[in-house]
């Protein structure tokens, strides 16, 4: 039961129960520079209040993007060298409407080695959660694909 997934429901589920204390001890704020503590500090009251405004009714948390956190930071398909996931999770409010929140949970020991170390267990903790159109502040990597339609080979050109 110890992963990213597990951390986001207890989170969620603390949520739902209008819990804010049991919330908010689900999100841990590392102890890094003061500027991105506060930063966090502040965000994690900010975003526990508003996900406890939208009266939500129950909430479903998607695929984890993995993260890799030694070396070269990048994202990974093995989930076992990952020392960090990026996780959607659509929440329902109290009318029905999805609003959409990533959440970033990674291991508390950092960097976390992975398959260089025999990939020892993790301790998953929930470090940063913002709206899907904001920007994170404690993981500051994001993975961006571009995909374009080069049109249809066959199509006569638009005159």
């Amino acid at each position: 039961g110890e992963t990213p997934q597990a951390e986001i429901s207890a989170y969620m589920k603390a949520i739902l129960r209008g819990d804010r204390r049991a919330a908010i001890g689900r999100w841990e704020v590392a102890a890094s520079e003061a500027e991105r503590t506060a930063r966090l500090e502040q965000r994690r009251e900010q975003v526990t209040d508003e996900l406890l405004g939208l009266g939500a009714s129950e909430f479903t948390v998607f695929e984890p993007q993995w993260w890799t956190t030694c070396c070269e930071p990048h994202v990974t398909c093995s989930s076992r060298s990952a020392g960090g996931a990026r996780v959607l999770v659509q929440v329902l409010d109290r009318d029905g409407m999805p609003q959409i929140y990533v959440f970033d949970v990674f291991s508390r020991e950092q960097p976390y080695w992975g398959d260089a170390m025999g990939s020892p267990p993790r301790d998953w903790v929930v470090r940063d959660v913002f709206a899907v159109d904001q920007e994170p502040i404690y993981w500051r990597m994001v993975y961006e694909s571009n995909v374009r339609w080069l049109g249809d080979p066959t199509a006569e050109p638009a005159e």
